[in-house]
């Protein structure tokens, strides 16, 4: 039972959500409060300047004059928040309480799935023993057919007793595939809680 806890903790699509959400809200709450607080910001930029001048003929040439310039510029950038008619705060309250539902939600999801996972485990734990159980009885009943069997050849038996043997055994295989298939639902319904870890507990 503990893989399977630690399965829904990790896997159920549920609870991830649930989870997610939570993590959502509180970093947006997180960044309202931050847009309390002054912001300080770097800028840098880089440039290039070519200039060419008059040119010139120095004979049979034409002589031009070209020259380039570089240039590194940076600068620090501060904003600070101003009062926005109380704005900010009722931001802020919205986002705390955004994050508590959240946190509440989370921990509802995660009780309503506990429950679901113990009630679905021992659901299939019941009917594991109840298939043993049914898978005994058929060996039996087939025991008992093939010895009334042997007896009616012998002229032992009556027809009636033998068809009695029959039904027993045929009521017998029809109960086994009935908790079979009861079986598998329970197990279906716990690899859907826990992300299909309840098969090594069962095989």
């Amino acid at each position: 039972q503990a893989a399977i806890t630690q399965g829904i903790q990790q896997n159920n699509p549920r609870l991830q959500l649930a989870k997610t959400n939570t993590d959502v809200a509180t970093y947006n709450r997180k960044l309202v409060r931050a847009s309390r607080f002054p912001q300080v910001g770097l800028t840098s930029g880089y440039g290039l300047n070519r200039n060419v001048n008059g040119a010139a003929f120095f004979g049979s040439q034409l002589v031009t004059n070209t020259g380039r310039t570089y240039g590194l510029n940076y600068g620090v950038v501060a904003s600070v928040p101003i009062f926005d008619g109380f704005n900010r705060n009722r931001l802020e309250q919205n986002a705390r309480i955004g994050e508590e539902q959240s946190q509440l939600q989370l921990g509802q999801t995660q009780l309503q799935i506990d429950a679901d996972a113990e009630q679905a485990f021992a659901q299939y734990q019941n009917r594991l023993r109840l298939l043993e159980l049914e898978e005994t009885n058929i060996l039996l009943a087939r025991e008992n057919v093939a010895i009334a069997l042997e007896r009616y050849r012998l002229g032992l038996l009556v027809p009636l007793a033998l068809r009695e043997a029959q039904r027993t055994q045929l009521d017998a295989e029809v109960r086994l595939l009935d908790i079979r298939f009861q079986a598998k639902q329970a197990e279906t319904t716990l690899r859907r809680l826990s992300g299909g870890l309840v098969q090594a507990q069962g095989q």
